[in-house]
């Protein structure tokens, strides 16, 4: 992208975060262009997604992640976030995704609250927003998790309580439904049978067509009349 283009998408940014202000609506964090710090990162940025890019291994995309990228920004990230700095922060955006990705749940989940917090922005190329990615993502990892006979606690819980009082705010009632199900086979597989039910029977309320009536069936009759 060039320069110009910069300037003209980061006077853009600003118009529209003039008409959020008006309507007294928190506006997106944008680029500082005398933040030096963040320009040259979001540069190296670029090229390391140039070489992620020409990597056609996913297992050589998450080797690459997880030994050399995100021991990278990391230090950056976290100095950051540790200043309060407030920007439009790619950096940040994809260390939260790499870090998950590459199954740092615990480095992920962190990174992904600051970047809803901040308010941040997917990558132009993503047809979904931040919460709504970072909740399905964890979904998916949950889920193989019990494939793997293994446990998707705290995080898969994490994110139905992020979903539940709204930090994480996402309308796509088919992720908000799968976060949930997810939780409640968890649950179940864990003998935790009334945490199962209540968690199909918020998949069924946030998503009719979850494929949860079933087990809540046959749930509520092996926990009696008054599950």
């Amino acid at each position: 992208m060039s320069l110009a283009m910069k300037h003209k998408k980061r006077a853009l940014a600003k118009a529209e975060n003039a008409k959020a202000r008006a309507a007294g609506i928190r506006p997106a964090p944008v680029v500082s262009p005398d933040n030096y710090d963040l320009q040259v990162a979001i540069a190296s940025l670029d090229r390391d997604l140039d070489r992620l890019s020409a990597l056609d291994s996913v297992a050589d995309k998450i080797t690459l992640k997880a030994n050399e990228l995100l021991p990278k920004y990391l230090p950056f990230v976290d100095a950051s976030l540790a200043a309060g700095e407030l920007h439009q922060n790619p950096v940040l955006v994809r260390s939260a995704m790499w870090a998950l990705d590459v199954d740092d749940m615990e480095t992920g989940m962190r990174l992904a609250d600051a970047c809803v917090a901040q308010q941040q922005l997917a990558p132009e190329h993503f047809k979904r927003d931040l919460p709504t990615f970072f909740a399905e993502t964890v979904a998916d990892w949950a889920e193989r998790q019990l494939k793997e006979n293994a446990s998707g606690s705290p995080w898969i819980d994490q994110v139905c309580e992020r979903l539940a009082d709204n930090t994480w705010p996402t309308t796509n009632d088919i992720v908000r439904g799968k976060v949930f199900k997810v939780a409640g086979q968890l649950a179940e597989a864990n003998g935790d049978r009334q945490a199962a039910l209540d968690h199909y029977r918020r998949a069924q309320e946030e998503n009719p067509r979850a494929g949860c009536k079933q087990r809540i069936d046959k749930l509520t009759t092996q926990l009696g009349a008054g599950a």
